[in-house]
């Protein structure tokens, strides 16, 4: 990863709990995919976990000048960087899943549930949009991290 680099402040102190970021996650449902995108046009996998800590006003830290193919382990020591890691049989509605769709971490979504079935929010470039759809196969198979956002309860 190369490119322009922005970090953002808090907005607001109130606690945050995984609902809210599935709540907000779920209006991107729909959206156009787009290669690094970061708003109404369009986002990607990235963009997603971006858009959504913009409108709860989480701070992060976005890089931006990937490549659509990644090359190595850059990604996971991005969220390193900013989120706590969860061990997977922990991860929780609101945590922040990554998964491996090559040789390495490559794609990133929520993990929500409907009607108590783990989903995947996330936006995907072969579906050219933001979409929830159960975690099972290949998905499962494919994950490599949990994360959490520090300021979820």
């Amino acid at each position: 990863m190369h490119g322009e680099s922005m970090d953002r402040e808090p907005v607001h102190d109130a606690p945050m709990r995984g609902d809210d970021i599935v709540t907000e996650a779920r209006r991107w449902i729909g959206a156009r995919w787009r290669h690094q995108g970061r708003g109404p046009a369009g986002v990607d996998c990235i963009g997603l976990l971006i858009v959504v800590a913009d409108a709860l006003g989480v701070p992060h830290h976005d890089v931006t000048g990937y490549d659509r193919r990644a090359t190595g382990t850059r990604l996971l020591a991005e969220f390193a960087r900013a989120l706590n890691p969860v061990a997977m049989p922990d991860a929780r509605p609101g945590d922040i899943l990554v998964f491996a769709e090559t040789s390495y971490p490559c794609h990133a979504g929520f993990l929500t549930k409907r009607h108590g079935v783990p989903h995947l929010l996330h936006a995907h470039a072969l579906r050219r949009c933001v979409l929830e759809e159960p975690l099972i196969e290949p998905w499962l198979s494919r994950r490599r991290a949990a994360w959490r956002i520090p300021e979820v309860v």
